[in-house]
């Protein structure tokens, strides 16, 4: 991965107030370590309006609306406090994602990473990734990413007469006996015509095949 994709979580409260306050943090598969995350900046705000909890060990918050039992803290069993907290926020930057909104929710951004890490293993751009994905892996489980790209990538090429060439010669059509008629065919022409049955991409000059689905 080039980069760690990151989100900035902004505070509603504050922002609706006149003040910034949130924080840049790593956007990774794992949803409940994020939420802790933007549970701190929420925790932290100058506009609480809700009540929580926060572990006096671990630092973890969460919301918490029954006054009437104060329990330990389900992550590390230290001691909880009360405090006060805002609620809402929002995504209001990142970086190395994409088809991120401002209310995306910490699923989605949990799920571009996966596209993300998937895309990287295989050797393609995350953005590719993610738009063959967005486009063509709706309900997919973030395991299933993987092999999604893995049966369905065809290959990238700088030149499309060229990629008509490979898909010739693997139907049998360039052989040994008849590599002289390449110079006698508009591989552009026969390009342009076969790749209507595939995805495309395009992205740093190249262009990304997907067997169409």
């Amino acid at each position: 991965m080039s980069e760690q994709p990151r989100i900035y979580v902004a505070c509603i409260a504050s922002y609706n107030n006149g003040r910034l306050h949130g924080k840049w943090i790593d956007a990774t598969t794992d949803v409940e370590e994020m939420q802790e995350e933007v549970s701190k900046v929420l925790a932290s705000s100058k506009f609480p309006n809700v009540d929580a909890v926060q572990c006096q060990e671990c630092e973890r918050v969460v919301l918490y609306t029954d006054r009437i039992e104060l329990p330990d803290c389900e992550s590390c069993g230290g001691r909880n406090k009360e405090i006060r907290s805002a609620e809402e926020w929002a995504i209001h930057d990142y970086e190395g994602l994409s088809n991120i909104g401002e209310f995306s929710g910490l699923k989605a951004v949990a799920y571009q990473v996966a596209i993300i890490e998937a895309a990287d293993d295989i050797g393609i751009p995350g953005e590719v990734a993610s738009q063959y994905i967005n486009d063509f892996g709706d309900g997919l489980d973030a395991e299933d990413i993987k092999s999604e790209l893995e049966n369905n990538f065809g290959g990238a090429f700088h030149r499309l007469d060229e990629w008509a060439m490979d898909q010739a010669e693997d139907m049998g059509y360039l052989g040994p006996d008849n590599n002289p008629l390449i110079s006698y065919v508009d591989w552009e022409s026969v390009a342009r015509d076969w790749i209507m049955d595939y995805y495309t991409v395009e992205c740093d000059g190249y262009t990304y095949i997907f067997y169409n689905h």
